[in-house]
């Protein structure tokens, strides 16, 4: 249990977790991750069609039975050119990596477990096929969060601070957010019921903070005029 994680819930509640639920760590899960997808991409070069019937489709688990769906959507990966899916599965297994070494193994875990368990619930309650799109891009922002001063060479010359592109991701989603339907807002809300649990009371605690000390400088800055 890594003592970065220990800082985003309470140690007591998950060293109780782990007791219990220890039997559901997986070791060096991010490798699997992209292992996975990276066959799962050459796979789709070569059968485009069969991509299909990996998703997350609710009718299709429920009416046809193909429970399978369950776990392949999360074997899904951007179906961009080579070069594309070649960087996006690198930083992946460097953000993912990156998380397991600092938090440990039963904690990433169950930081994922609990993104695709919200995925499934979105899916099942708010309909539509599901990939594992918001489920990367929860780790990508949990990365950011931990460590917001790693820098990325934007188009391979630019050094670039991974806040910054988690602040782009974060508008963009909230701009998604402010134009979707009622059942897509829900959607994306419970996509992300990781990142939420895990993050935040710690933004909670920022944002209070700020609010705090913007106070105080008004109260000075009155009391000094």
């Amino acid at each position: 249990m890594g003592a970065g994680f220990a800082s985003l819930l309470p140690m007591t509640l998950l060293a109780r977790l782990e007791r219990r639920f220890g039997w559901l760590t997986i070791q060096g899960l991010p490798l699997y991750i992209v292992a996975t997808q990276g066959l799962v991409y050459v796979w789709g070069l070569m059968n485009p069609e069969g991509l299909h019937f990996l998703t997350l489709n609710p009718a299709a688990i429920v009416e046809g039975r193909e429970y399978w769906r369950l776990l392949t959507f999360l074997f899904i990966p951007p179906m961009q050119n080579p070069l594309f899916t070649f960087f996006f599965l690198y930083l992946l297994y460097v953000y993912g990596s990156a998380l397991e070494t600092e938090w440990g193994s039963f904690s990433f875990t169950l930081f994922y477990l609990c993104g695709a368990m919200g995925t499934v619930v979105a899916a099942f309650f708010f309909g539509g096929s599901a990939g594992a799109f918001y489920l990367n891009t929860s780790l990508f922002l949990a990365f950011a969060a931990v460590h917001p001063d790693f820098e990325l060479l934007f188009f391979f010359v630019i050094p670039l601070k991974i806040k910054w592109l988690a602040l782009a991701t974060w508008v963009w989603f909230g701009y998604l957010f402010l134009g979707a339907s009622i059942a897509t807002k829900a959607s994306l809300l419970v996509s992300f019921i990781n990142y939420f649990l895990f993050f935040g009371p710690v933004h909670f605690a920022s944002v209070r903070d700020m609010i705090v000390r913007t106070r105080h400088r008004r109260r000075f800055k009155d009391w000094s005029d």
